[in-house]
């Protein structure tokens, strides 16, 4: 009798969990819309799922596979995902119909920064945050931000010559972070964090962020399959995770809110910014600010420290190493550079910095080759229909823009992996198709430091080339994109290449 009804339990079990995965996996097939074929728990995505590929090579696999269609439906474990393809969709997705797709799609373990400008909801308080943050970011602020900037490439450069003067080899991701940190010190928080000390307490807690440990793997795959369930336990995760890691970073950056400044309102550091949105929430410049405690302050910091380190970091290794491949390329850099810096006979300025065109084309093959984001994602916020079809996605399906199948598209650009800056000379980018080169985004969710984040760029490589040149060495290898960095693209075993003095 037992086994009987032990038999009947199981098959009822199986009856019903087939359902419900043929209910999941039919979704896209019922809309008609193509794509490949799922697997049970999965979907697509058992080798991002288990690192065994990134997710920006995975989506670029993707993208080639269906060369005539305009979107694909894919699954990332149990979550249908609409993978767009056309041009004109993406403009729909991101500004023409944005009130549809406000949200990010980051609903995991990253839930616990739900206060930061990238992951927050896109409703009223995002906008309005989004507002008061944005004169952070005027070309007065940016101008008088410069010199801190400079602060830390000088201290790089020394660093740099040191390395070489006593043999000590360099890898130039792990070089461009730690210069990364000395300006994260100078421009979010105005202070020296001594990024060049063997021992950065600092750089090793954004680190700890980065890398993913055992508890954060398993989230990251349990997020897959039964996200709903994660979503229930964030809590607790948020929990532990301040007492490891943030609280550190709480701490520091609070004893910084209470420090005494001087004009707040004036001053270019990211932190004077936000303290002054604090002590002034009510009204600021004729408009409604949102009311702000000490927790938005930290979370906004850690958001630009993470990016900054991250994404900035990864930017100029992948400039560095293409450099040292192109020596025609990194020759016309160098020009250029001392040629301006002549021109205006003393430290870098921004007027300066927007006179390196050949340098910032170079930077823009760059992030066209190597895009620091593996897609763009927006989530759908209520029922919507695809402009021109019959096809109605349902509120929470996520949408995937593949930057890296796009910027790579021969289609869109003629020999799409040769590193070529003239792309950009201003004749041809006037000719290239609109909403197929996306490093920074676009539409009202683009990238609010766009512009510093270029400054940044075009900075630390100024300066570096002005004292350096690179060619390859032994252990230069071609790129692979490491699956184990779900924020940001990086390369798999670093970025390797010989560095000279001039």
């Amino acid at each position: 009798m037992i086994v009987q009804v032990l038999f009947i339990v199981i098959i009822t079990f199986l009856i019903i969990y087939f359902q419900y995965m043929w209910r999941i996996y039919s979704y896209w097939k019922i809309r008609g819309v193509v794509g490949p074929k799922p697997y049970p728990f999965v979907g697509n995505y058992k080798t991002v799922m288990f690192r065994e590929e990134s997710e920006g090579d995975f989506l670029k696999r993707l993208y080639d596979q269906y060369p005539n269609e305009k979107f694909i439906g894919i699954y990332k474990g149990i979550r249908p995902v609409l993978m767009i393809r056309d041009p004109y969709y993406i403009k729909c997705m991101l500004i023409r119909d944005y009130d549809n797709f406000r949200d990010r799609c980051l609903e995991s373990p990253l839930r616990m920064f739900d206060r930061s400008l990238f992951i927050m909801k896109g409703d009223a308080r995002w906008h309005a945050m989004r507002t008061s943050l944005s004169p952070s970011f005027a070309k007065s602020k940016l101008v008088r931000m410069v010199p801190y900037i400079q602060k830390g490439t000088d201290k790089y450069v020394q660093y740099v010559d040191y390395l070489i003067s006593n043999n000590i080899e360099h890898e130039i991701r792990d070089l461009m972070s730690i210069c990364m940190t000395e300006i994260i010190g100078n421009v979010v928080f105005g202070v020296e964090l001594e990024a060049f000390n063997s021992n950065n307490e600092f750089q090793d807690a954004i680190n700890k962020v980065l890398n993913p440990q055992l508890q954060a793997s398993l989230l990251h795959a349990s997020s897959f399959i039964c996200p709903h369930v994660v979503q229930l336990i964030v809590p607790f995760i948020k929990r532990e995770f301040e007492k490891r890691l943030y609280n550190a970073f709480r701490k520091f950056v609070t004893s910084l809110i209470y420090q005494p400044r001087g004009n707040k309102t004036e001053s270019p550091i990211f932190i004077d910014a936000l303290v002054d949105l604090k002590e002034n929430c009510k009204v600021k410049h004729g408009r409604e600010v949102p009311d702000i405690d000490d927790d938005d302050v930290i979370q906004q910091c850690l958001t630009y420290c993470l990016a900054t380190y991250e994404s900035t970091s990864g930017v100029l290794s992948f400039m560095v190493h293409e450099l040292a491949h192109n020596p025609h390329i990194q020759n016309k850099c160098y020009e250029e550079i001392m040629t301006v810096l002549e021109k205006h006979d003393g430290p870098l300025t921004l007027e300066a910095l927007n006179e390196m065109k050949y340098l910032e084309m170079t930077l823009d093959e760059t992030m066209r080759l190597h895009p620091t984001p593996h897609c763009i994602d927006r989530k759908c916020s209520s029922k919507y229909t695809l402009p021109d079809t019959n096809i109605t996605v349902d509120k929470g399906t996520f949408i995937f823009i593949p930057v890296h199948g796009l910027h790579r598209d021969p289609e869109y650009f003629e020999n799409p992996y040769v590193f070529d800056p003239e792309r950009f000379l201003p004749e041809n980018k006037a000719r290239m198709e609109p909403y197929v080169y996306l490093p920074f985004g676009d539409g009202p969710r683009t990238c609010l430091g766009l512009r510093l984040g270029k400054i940044l760029l075009l900075a630390v490589m100024s300066s570096f080339l002005q004292k350096f040149k690179v060619s390859p060495c032994s252990k230069s290898k071609p790129i692979r994109y490491d699956p184990e960095r779900q924020l940001a693209t990086t390369a798999i075993g670093g970025v390797w290449v010989n560095i000279e003095p001039r």
